[in-house]
This record gives C-alpha cells, structure tokens and sequence, in this order.
C-alpha cells in the first residue's frame, strides 16, 4: 500500500490510518528502502546540540540553533551539527 491509498481509507477514528501511516514511515526511513523511480530514501539525525531532527544530507544548510561555536579561517563563527549517538528513529517515531 502507499500513501494515496491509506488517504482514500475510510477511517472515522484516524486510528487504522495512524498505524498504517507509521508502517510507511519505518518503510521509508529503512536505508534499503527506495520508493519507485526514485533515489534512497536519506537518513535522519539528530543534532545534540539543538536537537534540530532533519535529513543527513541538510546537514550543512540546516543551520545549527545552538550556542557553541567554531572560529572559521577566516575568522567567522562557524555553527555545526554534532551528530546525537544515542538517539533511535524508531523510538522518535513511536512518541510523536
């Protein structure tokens, strides 16, 4: 099933369709996973710095909402990503 489908469904209580909605997230986040026609699906991370959750491959144009800093070549603060170990997708999905 894909997402249009789940959509059509008739679903009074939104419960059927939640459910089904999070099987296709586990199925997109999955990296084997590849919709039709398309590329791999990117990852997902978590910054521990600013617990930002975005696409691996943004790292660098999603711009870091914390206070720490690094000084540039050229003297500029540089604000990066650190990359969060501990954190699961799955458990991320399962509390949203």
């Amino acid at each position: 099933f894909n997402h249009r489908e789940v959509e059509s469904l008739k679903d009074p209580g939104g419960k059927i369709k939640e459910k089904l909605y999070k099987i296709l997230l586990d199925r997109l986040l999955k990296p084997e996973a590849k919709l039709p026609n398309q590329r791999i699906i990117p990852k997902l991370m978590k910054c521990s710095l600013c617990e930002q959750v975005f696409a691996t491959k943004l790292q660098g144009y999603v711009p870091c909402k914390s206070k720490k800093a690094t000084i540039g070549p050229r003297g500029e603060l540089i604000y990066t990503h650190k990359r969060e170990m501990t954190w699961n997708v799955d458990r991320y999905l399962e509390d949203q």
